[in-house]
């Protein structure tokens, strides 16, 4: 150990509590879930520009998470590099909720939208 340096035990140090909120059923209330959110069968992934992330970087997360072929990522890359936004592509909206998750845990800003029916 280094000379002058504190010991400190696991039980010397601060604790975050995790918060958790509960949800209690008044009886006779409706209960109304998210399912407003599902109203469209496919979504679209929308991928941002953003000054950060190198073009690379951008590219093989499109491969690993999205699981686009090189050229597919590098085309989307491309596309929102030059103009702003692209889309990664048309989903479930499982699918979709899952690879803009992952792809924000990676840095890049991503959205998805429903596809209207008219498209």
């Amino acid at each position: 150990r280094a000379r002058g340096a504190v010991a400190r035990r696991a039980v010397d140090l601060p604790v975050r509590e995790v918060e958790t909120t509960t949800t209690v059923a008044i009886p006779g209330a409706k209960v109304e879930e998210a399912a407003q959110q599902k109203k469209a069968d496919q979504y679209r992934l929308l991928l941002f520009n953003d000054p950060l992330n190198k073009r690379e970087f951008v590219a093989r997360c499109l491969m690993t998470i999205c699981l686009l072929k090189e050229s597919a990522a590098y085309q989307v890359m491309m596309k929102a590099h030059k103009e702003g936004v692209a889309v990664v592509g048309t989903y479930a909206f499982e699918t979709a909720e899952a690879y803009c998750e992952g792809l924000r845990v990676k840095g890049l800003t991503v959205d998805i939208i429903a596809v209207d029916g008219e498209d």
